[in-house]
């Protein structure tokens, strides 16, 4: 008995992208052959109408999942493993503090964004860590009741916490002052880059490599995200040191705790440089640099009031209005399977990496003034459309395909990335603008790692 289901997507010719072509990719499956047989025809159908090229390093990577729904690895915890795992735990906490400050400040001061986007970036990170904790049934996550369900903000396992004492003292220190809500940013940046050393320190000595695995993820974007804070306190004319912090926050980090600092930090900072200063520094936003007015991320502080110094040639348009409208319908079906298989968090954790797709891309409408196809005039299309018949058909049929089990939510998440790989793989090959050839490589990127974490699942 053959089981099928058909994909629609909004496929364009390769050699001419303003002709589109509506192609049906019909999967099947047999119940008798290996599960992993639609994901193999998928490849098949996908690899003849496209030509992947090569990727880079990009700032967020995805965290390993469980090995299998509702199952629990258990570790034996000695005394070789004690340093390991209170490490783990006091980076949960540090996640969740930045989490929690970065949203009220955000709030507090709604014109920075910068404080909206790392929060949004904290709240990925803290989920990371609490999926790992959740992995060791000997194992109690300090930011979460004993249901799983978060602690409110700047709440955690124990109502005398250090981590609450902190949270408290730097809402009292920000007040209404946009500048001390910087000077916070870039505290607790520093206290992140600090604890996940030490944690990956203490990882590599357990060997608890898939602790390794989810620390990178942390490793790689707590830099960004201390650039960001510093470089709005460039553009203010401050510039932000030990002696100054010490100053301000008294001895929040021991002497030890600048040992390990210091040489990371002057890494990190030392290619940035203030605001109209000739340029030079680091893009806040990406961290790929050099900054410029128009920071080619569309993410960091500097992004959202940037100008364009070009247009966009007819290809170019026509790939970024396809390019955004298959990032809102990943994200978009990822988070409804997200809602039908909750205990997997591979869902939920790719969904809010294409959600920040999305909105990268959406930003690059506003800076070369051109229409957005997923909103309407200011007004964002509900979930499900896309100004476009078969992107919508697409899917209601992803859904339809992903809601009859958990294998096949994970084979639908195969089939969008693969997609979203070659079609962004077209679009850098069809473009020369620093801006879109930065976004679409660090988007292959991390497509590709969202294509590994779901064939993972279907093995």
């Amino acid at each position: 008995m053959v089981f099928t289901i058909r994909l629609t997507v909004y496929l364009r010719y390769v050699s001419d992208p303003t002709l589109f072509l509506n192609k049906k990719l019909t999967f099947k499956k047999s119940v008798s052959m290996k599960k992993y047989l639609l994901s193999f025809i998928s490849y098949l159908l996908l690899i003849g109408l496209f030509i992947p090229s090569c990727t880079q390093d990009s700032s967020i990577t995805d965290s390993p999942e469980k090995s299998k729904e509702g199952e629990m690895m258990t570790a034996q915890l000695n005394e070789d493993l004690e340093v390991w795992e209170v490490d783990l735990l006091t980076l949960a906490k540090t996640e969740k503090l930045a989490h929690d400050l970065y949203s009220e400040l955000s709030t507090l001061f709604p014109d920075n964004p910068v404080f909206e986007h790392t929060a949004a970036s904290e709240l990925v990170h803290w989920t990371r860590i609490s999926d790992l904790i959740a992995t060791y049934d000997n194992l109690d996550d300090p930011t979460r009741d004993g249901d799983g369900v978060a602690y409110g903000p700047g709440v955690f396992d124990d109502e005398n916490d250090d981590f609450t004492t902190v949270y408290s003292s730097m809402l009292d220190f920000a007040g209404d002052d946009v500048t001390k809500a910087f000077k916070v940013g870039y505290l607790i940046e520093c206290l992140e880059i600090l604890n996940v050393s030490k944690a990956i320190t203490s990882a590599t000595d357990a060997a608890i490599s898939e602790a390794l695995a989810v620390y990178s993820c942390l490793e790689n974007a707590e830099p960004h995200h201390l650039k960001a804070y510093n470089w709005n306190l460039l553009k203010i004319g401050v510039e932000y040191n030990w002696e100054l912090i010490a100053d301000d926050f008294g001895d929040f980090f021991s002497e030890e705790d600048l040992t390990i600092l210091d040489p990371v930090v002057t890494e990190i900072l030392e290619d940035q440089t203030a605001p109209g200063n000739g340029g030079g520094g680091i893009c806040p936003g990406c961290g790929l640099g050099p900054y410029t007015n128009d920071c080619p991320c569309g993410l960091g502080p500097c992004g959202t009031g940037g100008t364009a110094t070009t247009t966009l040639s007819e290809v170019e348009l026509n790939d970024l209005i396809y390019l955004v409208k298959l990032e809102k319908m990943a994200y978009e079906v990822y988070s409804t399977l997200g809602q039908t298989y909750s205990t997997m968090p591979i869902l939920g954790n790719i969904s809010e990496a294409e959600y920040r797709h999305w909105k990268v891309l959406q930003n690059l409408f506003v800076k070369y003034s051109e229409t957005d196809p997923t909103k309407d005039g200011d007004i964002e299309l509900d979930i499900g459309l896309y100004n476009d018949d078969d992107m919508t058909d697409a899917y209601d049929e992803a859904i339809g395909y992903g809601g009859v089990s958990l294998l096949q939510a994970m084979e639908t998440g195969a089939i969008i990335e693969q997609l979203e790989l070659d079609s962004l793989n077209n679009a850098l090959g069809r473009t020369t603008l620093p801006d879109l050839t930065t976004i679409y490589t660090n988007f292959i990127n991390a497509d590709g790692a969202h294509l590994d974490a779901f064939n993972k699942h279907t093995d």
